[in-house]
């Protein structure tokens, strides 16, 4: 367990060793009556990294996003002059690790799409076909980047996750109206009717999802608490129905 207190009550020896403490009888007593407070150095090292002098430099946030944080150190590093000739730096830890994520969700995103696009033209024999619905969930995603900036936050990997999610929804949606349509045609319907009415017919199926969707990523979407910048990026998603012709 780590309790903080105020930092003006902690900023000194002195104030440190006046902190009350609670005895078991109930009254207050100063934090040096029962403790011995120093300031003890401790042994001096070099740390290198690939041979070279390296100082490893870390912080807590609070209160704030991980990615705005990071964009703020960013900017803050790249001013001119900040730095004397010789010295630079390298983002690790977390950010490290984040990159490697980010790389991977990206190999799996297009992994899912060629996979979803071999799926349908097993389904349907028909590269034009396929092409046609892959178009609408790729049209979705690109919303993904426009709900980001609408909302402040950034290209995180819950954000890439809910692009691999919109790409799944979104074909199913349109897998539904294709066949709708085609069932339309085989009943000897023209072209351009058949398109209004397969609209019509799966408009409301199709919005029940959709809303059923939005609904359940909604309080995602409006987390306002600090830390929940990653898990909102997840709810900023467009939800694309078919529109009647």
């Amino acid at each position: 367990m780590r309790v903080w207190v105020a930092p003006q009550d902690r900023d000194s020896l002195r104030r440190i060793e006046a902190l009350r403490l609670r005895a078991a009888d109930g009254h207050l007593l100063p934090l040096s009556r029962i403790a011995t407070l120093k300031l003890i150095t401790g042994q001096p090292q070099i740390t290198r990294y690939d041979l070279k002098p390296m100082v490893a430099v870390s912080a807590r946030i609070e209160g704030r996003g991980f990615g705005n944080a990071l964009g703020d150190v960013k900017r803050v590093l790249a001013r001119p002059g900040l730095l004397p000739p010789g010295v630079y730096y390298t983002l690790g830890g977390l950010y490290q690790q984040q990159q490697i994520a980010f790389r991977g969700l990206a190999m799996v995103f297009a992994a899912a799409a060629a996979l979803v696009f071999l799926a349908l033209l097993f389904l349907y024999e028909r590269f034009r076909v396929a092409l046609a619905i892959m178009a609408a969930p790729l049209l979705a995603a690109s919303a993904v980047f426009f709900g980001l900036w609408i909302s402040g936050q950034t290209l995180n990997i819950t954000a890439l996750m809910g692009l691999t999610m919109i790409l799944g929804i979104v074909t199913e949606v349109g897998v539904f109206y294709f066949s709708e349509l085609q069932l339309l045609r085989g009943a000897g319907m023209a072209f351009r009717e058949a398109l209004i009415q397969a609209g019509e017919n799966r408009l409301r199926p199709i919005a029940m999802t959709t809303l059923a969707a939005a609904l359940a990523l909604l309080p995602l979407a409006l987390g306002s608490r600090p830390g929940l910048g990653h898990a909102a990026a997840a709810g900023h998603r467009h939800h694309r129905r078919p529109r009647r012709a």
